[in-house]
C-alpha cells in the first residue's frame, strides 16, 4: 500500500516538475516592473467599450439602435415553439430531457467507474443541455422593451454567460483527463524492488503563514518513508524566522527579490536549479 501511494506521489511530482520546466522554458522570466496588456484584457476592454457606445445610443433614442432592440423584443415575446418550456408532464417537449436522463442512468450502471467513453458521453450531454439553456435564455427571457430594463436584463445575461463559459471550459478539460493508474502501479513496484529510485523535490511555498504551520508541514514531509528526497522552503516574505526554521529542520531555504506572479512566481526559482 505504501509503495503504491509513493508511486503515485512520485508520478505527480515528476509531472509537476515537467510542467514548471516547460513554463520556464517559454520565457516566463521577464523584465521587472514591465506590465504588458494581455490579449484577453484588450478583448474585454473592447467589448465593454462597444457595449457602452450601444447603451448610450439606446438611451439617447438613436433610431437605428432603438429599432434593433424593438425587433429583439418582438422575438422575445414570440419565441420558437421548440424553445417553449414544458409545463405539463405529458407534453412532448419533455421527451428529450427524459431521454437524456435515461442515457445518463444507463451509463452509470454500465460504467460505475469513470471511463473515457462514459466521460465523453456525459460531458457531451451536459454540453447539449448547456447550449439548450443558452438558446432559451437568449431568445425568450430577455426584457429589452426599454433601455433601463434592457440594461439590467442584458447585464445579468452577460455575467451569467461568463459563468457558463467558465463551466463549459472545465467540461472540455475533463475530456483530456489522463488515466495514469497503470503507470503509478508500475512505478510503485519499481520503487519497492529498488530498481527505480528517482530523486524527489518537495516544494513548500509560503507567504506569511504562522511558524507552527510551517514546522508541521516540514516535519510531515520529512516523515515520508523515502530516502531520496529534498525539501525546499520557498519564502515569499523573506522573514528571518522562516529562514531559521529551515536551518533548524535541515531543509533548503529559497527566496526571491520580488513577489511577481504570486505563488506561481514563487515556484519559478526552483525550476532553474
Amino acid at each position: 500500500m505504501l509503495g503504491e501511494e509513493l508511486g503515485i506521489f512520485l508520478a505527480a511530482v515528476q509531472t509537476r516538475k515537467i510542467m514548471i520546466s516547460q513554463v520556464d522554458s517559454q520565457g516566463v522570466d521577464r523584465r521587472r516592473g514591465v506590465r504588458r496588456l494581455r490579449v484577453a484584457t484588450l478583448v474585454l476592454v473592447g467589448i465593454f467599450t462597444l457595449c457602452a457606445v450601444i447603451v448610450t445610443a439606446w438611451f439617447t433614442g438613436e433610431d437605428r439602435v432603438s429599432e434593433i432592440f424593438a425587433q429583439i423584443q418582438v422575438l422575445q415575446e414570440n419565441p420558437p415553439m421548440w424553445l417553449a418550456v414544458p409545463m405539463v408532464m405529458g407534453e412532448y417537449l419533455l421527451a428529450p430531457t427524459v431521454v437524456l436522463f435515461l442515457i445518463v442512468f444507463i451509463v452509470t450502471k454500465i460504467s460505475p467507474q469513470p471511463r473515457v467513453w462514459a466521460r465523453r458521453l456525459v460531458v457531451g450531454i451536459l454540453l447539449i443541455l448547456t447550449m439548450r439553456y443558452i438558446l432559451w435564455r437568449s431568445l425568450s427571457t430577455l426584457n429589452v422593451a426599454d433601455p433601463l430594463n434592457g440594461v439590467f436584463s442584458l447585464g445579468l445575461f452577460f455575467f451569467e454567460g461568463l459563468i457558463l463559459l467558465s463551466g463549459t471550459i472545465q467540461l472540455f478539460l475533463m475530456l483530456n483527463v489522463s488515466d495514469r493508474h497503470s503507470e503509478a502501479d508500475q512505478c510503485s513496484l519499481s520503487v519497492i524492488d529498488g530498481s527505480f529510485t528517482p530523486t524527489v523535490d518537495i516544494l513548500i511555498p509560503t507567504y506569511n503563514e504562522p511558524e507552527f504551520i510551517l514546522k508541521r508541514t516540514i516535519i510531515g514531509c520529512q516523515a515520508l518513508d523515502y530516502p531520496f528526497k529534498k525539501i525546499y522552503l520557498l519564502d515569499d516574505t523573506k522573514r528571518p524566522e522562516t529562514k531559521k526554521i529551515a536551518q533548524n529542520l535541515g531543509c533548503e531555504y529559497i527566496t526571491r527579490p520580488n513577489n511577481n506572479y504570486a505563488k506561481a512566481g514563487n515556484l519559478q526559482p526552483i525550476a532553474s536549479l
